[in-house]
Parts: structure tokens; sequence; C-alpha cells
């Protein structure tokens, strides 16, 4: 009789050991989803930032090649380039402005970076 309730005295404890160990177990599954789905989600926001720094680029980009196209025709306009008669040297003058300069513009050479004018 005693060596029964021994043995189940040590079935019962042997049977709240695998039920702790199994209580572990699932807990910890729990908390590895909950990681699992904040590194997911982690992920995915830094993948957003990336491809908004990317679009921002791209959009800041076709918006200043847009610009320049745009405003090409009209700083063309606005320099001339002529001869000094007297002396044969090449000036620029400012249309608007009645500036003499003797190198090339900046607008020029911003605007029409291959040309030379």
């Amino acid at each position: 009789r005693l060596r029964d309730e021994d043995w189940i005295a040590s079935l019962r404890d042997f049977s709240a050991r695998i039920m702790q160990n199994m209580q572990k177990q699932w807990k910890a599954r729990k908390n590895m989803e909950k990681i699992r789905w904040k590194y997911q989600r982690m992920v995915k926001e830094q993948q957003k930032q990336v491809e908004d720094q990317a679009a921002r680029k791209l959009q800041a980009r076709w918006r200043g090649l847009s610009t320049r196209r745009n405003l090409r025709p009209y700083v063309a306009k606005y320099y001339f380039k002529r001869v000094d008669p007297s002396t044969g040297v090449k000036y620029y003058e400012n249309a608007y402005t009645g500036d003499i300069t003797y190198e090339r513009p900046m607008l020029h050479r911003r605007f029409f970076p291959g040309i030379e004018w």
C-alpha cells in the first residue's frame, strides 16, 4: 500500500513537471510570436522608409530636370554673346540689365553644361 501511494505521488509529480514544461513552452512560443511580429513590423517600416526616401530623391531629381528644361528658353534669351568690334574680344551682355562679362555666365554654365557658347 505504501508502495502504491509512493508510485501515485511520483506519477503526480512527474505529470505536474510535464504540465509545467508544456506551460513554459507554450509561453515561450507566444513570446516568440510577439517578438517575430514586432520584428516583421519593424522591417516593413524600414522598407517603407527606404522606399519613401527613394521616391523623394526621384521626385526631387525630376522636378529639377523639368525646371531646368522649362527655364532653358528664358536663360538663352537672358544673355547675348557679342564681339567687341575694335578688339575682337568676345563678351556676354545681359539683355535686361546691360551688364557685361568676359567669362561665360553662371546661368549658361548651369543650364547648358556641355555647350561651349
